[in-house]
């Protein structure tokens, strides 16, 4: 009960509004939230037989510690993580605990760890077999951590495993042994270095790690990076040269013929001092390739010799971070102190628990940074939070409007790939409402409704729009039901996240 008091203002006052979820209905939407299931017919009896609500409270309470130890609890957490990291589509709960790769994710709720170890832990799972003379297993992907064994040498673990492993007493079965790895390990970033996120996010001579530096943005920042389309041409004359040369069909501005053989061989040798060095481009590879750089040794799996790289970005203040690493050890405990880091991973846990139709402003995001640091980030406490929080508890009535306006700014994000993500283009962010400058007359939320009507041509069903660009520059094809959920929404007002008109009809 001294826990339920602790949370303070931010966890659930049980009140006797029919707005409110409360006894049966409350303790059933945590068991679902948690463990995937419905609560138990004998603990909703039991609950609705306790004659006071401070019984009741103290009951959910309970059986809400008891939630979080389940299995059912660690492997939705670890599928939630699977998704997140992208790694693979699973058809069901029980086939993500057959991959041993998934232990790390597991030990997150198992351990109620800190939810910063996916960037800073150093425990892992080794998982062997039979040991046939000095080998013991010959491909590195059932464990945990990625490290090459032949080309470089193994580090030393706190308990001796991998630089010893030719010593270690294998039983005849298949089992797991726990490495653990100093703090100081400078190769060594939680679920970073391990062979599924390798695997997952490859690299060639080209790629340099970028899409490993892409994938922690979007993971740990929520910075989902894509592709800018040059704003000049619309398309970039170059790749199409390079990929359809001495094309005679007028690709571009002012070009009727591509490049010689010569000119492209020259460009192909070259290539690395032309990708990403574009303005436009530099967007994006201005973050990614200083990143990218503390992959710089690693291949298909990690190597063992680490190199420096930086964090360089600029936070959602507008101000700009450039920090020098001199390993993926350094590199991840930078990111953890980022405050965009503890609001894109409150958002995520937000989505997962409290759901994506529910708005949370800037006063509720700061009180659940507070609530975040007070359970020292850990993974099953701040869980505990939101499943006590008021807003998981409020009894939400179907809203159509707001749950399309939902859908209007979730569409509207592939816009962002190109409006306001770089200095080329210039504009409003149509993911954040209210769109357009409210004291400027000619730059407003009417203004946007209009332009964006009369841009994708919603009057003619999109015969004759002007965005998205083409698919050959670059762009996308609406379908003829988003055009239609577009036009729908601006003729409501362009109603914003709660459902309310930004614009009186």
């Amino acid at each position: 009960m001294k826990n339920l008091i602790l949370m303070s203002a931010l966890f659930l006052s049980q009140s006797t509004f029919s707005d409110t979820l409360t006894g049966a209905s409350l303790l059933n939407k945590i068991s679902q939230s948690v463990r995937g299931q419905a609560a138990d017919i004998s603990d909703l009896k039991i609950l609705n037989n306790l004659p006071t609500e401070v019984e009741k409270n103290k009951f959910i309470e309970q059986k809400t510690d008891q939630y979080l130890t389940t299995k059912e609890y660690t492997n939705k957490t670890t599928f939630r993580l699977m998704e997140l990291f992208q790694y693979k589509t699973v058809t069901g709960l029980k086939s993500v605990t057959k991959d041993a790769s998934t232990q790390f994710f597991d030990q997150m709720t198992i351990g109620n760890l800190s939810w910063d170890t996916l960037l800073t832990g150093k425990k892992y799972k080794l998982s062997v077999g039979l040991k046939t003379g000095n080998q013991i297993f010959s491909d590195p992907r059932p464990s945990d951590f990625g490290f090459y064994g032949i080309l470089f040498p193994l580090p030393s673990s706190d308990n001796g495993y991998i630089k010893n492993i030719d010593q270690i007493d294998i039983p005849n079965v298949q089992t797991s042994l726990d490495v653990v790895f100093p703090q100081t390990e400078s190769q060594i970033a939680g679920a970073v270095t391990t062979p599924l996120f390798f695997e997952r996010y490859g690299t060639t001579g080209l790629n340099k790690n970028r899409s490993r530096a892409a994938a922690i943005f979007r993971i740990f920042l929520c910075d989902k990076m894509k592709a800018s389309i040059p704003v000049e041409n619309k398309v970039d004359d170059m790749t199409y040269d390079i990929l359809y040369p001495n094309d005679q069909s007028q690709i571009g501005v002012n070009k009727s013929m591509g490049m010689t053989q010569e000119e492209i061989t020259k460009i192909l040798n070259k290539s690395d001092e032309i990708h990403g060095t574009r303005k436009d481009c530099m967007t994006c590879h201005s973050k990614l390739d200083p990143m990218g750089k503390v992959f710089a040794n690693s291949g298909s799996l990690l190597s063992s010799i680490p190199t420096s790289g930086r964090l360089y970005y600029k936070n959602s203040t507008g101000q700009i971070i450039d920090q020098p690493v001199d390993n993926l050890n350094q590199m991840g405990q930078l990111l953890t102190q980022q405050d965009d880091y503890v609001t894109c991973q409150i958002k995520q846990f937000w989505n997962w628990y409290i759901g994506e139709d529910q708005v949370i402003d800037s006063n509720k995001l700061n009180q659940l940074k507070t609530e975040f640091n007070r359970v020292d980030r850990k993974t099953n406490d701040f869980v505990k939070s939101l499943v006590f929080s008021s807003d998981f508890a409020e009894r939400r009535e179907p809203n159509e409007i707001r749950d399309l306006a939902l859908k209007v700014k979730k569409y509207f994000h592939q816009c962002q790939a190109c409006h306001n993500t770089s200095d080329l283009y210039l504009g409003t962010d149509l993911t954040k409402w209210p769109l357009g400058h409210q004291n400027d007359p000619t730059d407003n939320v009417t203004y946007w409704l209009k332009k964006i009507s009369k841009t994708l041509d919603l009057d003619h069903g999109g015969l004759n729009r002007s965005m998205p660009p083409k698919v050959q520059d670059g762009g996308f094809i609406p379908s003829k039901q988003e055009l239609d959920m577009v036009n729908k929404w601006i003729q409501l007002g362009g109603p914003n996240e709660l459902g309310q008109a930004q614009v009186q009809k």
